[in-house]
């Protein structure tokens, strides 16, 4: 009889030191680095590393884990816990990338005002590893700097990588953006999410094969309707492939990279891939103007009034492939820019 309890103690002590030592595998790692990059190490098995950071009801976070050495077999899983201790959501990873992006439309998203906290354990299944948080956060974000209207930025995504840009507009502009893959794994494909000035997603562009898209104006689906700084952020395609990239913007009612159309005239150009355009010419109120643009079908001719216009400003939302005729109450702007998500190049 003693015996049998002393065994039963016995067997109670061990499972308490097994508590005691599973739960010493949670460690505090510190805050998280915004447009920055963290590193930490799963060294045992049932280890649990923990980082937090600050956010307000309503903002968004984009977040990145990625296995960076140790066991080839480690794959790097988090979750996200609310400020309140409720989880959130989690991300399991594929291959060696766990993705998770929370915004005010989406599944995941952030409703309490205070710091919240991920959870990185091994993943599962007994194998240690390496990783680094890549950590964004709206309407903050602005690793890489302004964009350049009428102009092209370079850049390249690293596997796991998150960059920002910005730009400014005022309520009721339009802005013409492409992101096209220029190099790197053949697999990358660009996509970007682009932020209004209060930090709320606006929309966002997926890639098709190497060229991601995006037509913001005051009558479409995409609109700018703030005045302030808008924040596009570009990631990979969420398979872990990284690559290298340029943007092309154009911002209304300002651009006009190619000059004055010739009054019964002919100009040429040519577009590249992603490449945007824009030309412009003077008219009355009253008169008529007539355009033709002869190029392969992906062309499309976009026709903006520009700011002082006596009627709101608004595209004339002739997608024209053939013949336009437009009465004009303002002098107004033509934006060229390719209508597929993979035009092709030509004049």
């Amino acid at each position: 009889m003693f015996t049998g309890l002393k065994h039963h103690r016995a067997g109670q002590a061990l499972l308490l030191i097994l508590l005691v030592m599973l739960s010493n595998q949670l460690r505090a790692q510190g805050s998280l680095i915004e447009d920055g990059i963290v590193t930490g190490k799963i060294a045992v098995v049932w280890e649990k590393d923990e980082f937090f950071f600050n956010a307000s009801a309503g903002e968004a976070v984009h977040i990145r884990v990625v296995e960076t050495g140790g066991d080839t077999a480690f794959t790097p899983d988090f979750w996200l816990y609310n400020p309140d201790g409720t989880l959130e959501d989690y991300a399991y990873g594929s291959n060696t990338v766990a993705a998770l992006d929370c915004y005010s439309s989406g599944s995941c998203r952030l409703e309490q005002t205070a710091p919240a906290r991920i959870l990185i354990p091994d993943d599962g299944n007994g194998y240690p590893g390496n990783y680094e948080i890549h950590f964004s956060r709206m309407p903050y974000a602005n690793e890489n700097g302004p964009l350049l209207n009428n102009g092209v930025v370079t850049d390249k995504i690293a596997l796991g990588d998150i960059d920002s840009f910005t730009f400014k507009a005022d309520a009721g502009d339009a802005a013409h953006i492409r992101i096209v893959e220029t190099g790197g794994d053949t697999a990358f494909t660009p996509d970007f999410w682009l932020y209004n000035p209060d930090g709320t997603l606006e929309d966002y562009a997926y890639g098709s094969n190497t060229v991601a898209a995006l037509d913001c104006y005051s009558s479409g689906s995409c609109r700018l309707e703030q005045t302030g700084t808008y924040r596009i952020l570009i990631q990979d395609d969420g398979n872990g492939y990284p690559g290298n990239y340029e943007i092309h913007f154009s911002r209304m009612p300002y651009a006009n990279e190619n000059g004055p159309l010739l009054n019964n005239g002919v100009v040429t150009d040519k577009i590249a891939l992603g490449d945007i355009d824009s030309f412009t010419f003077k008219a009355d109120a009253g008169d008529a103007a007539h355009i033709r643009i002869v190029g392969r079908p992906a062309v499309i001719q976009r026709l903006h009034r520009i700011s002082g216009c006596t009627t709101p400003m608004e595209p004339l939302e002739d997608y024209v492939r053939s013949n336009t005729v437009a009465a004009l109450d303002c002098s107004i702007q033509v934006v060229v820019a390719g209508w597929s998500k993979r035009a092709p190049t030509g004049s």
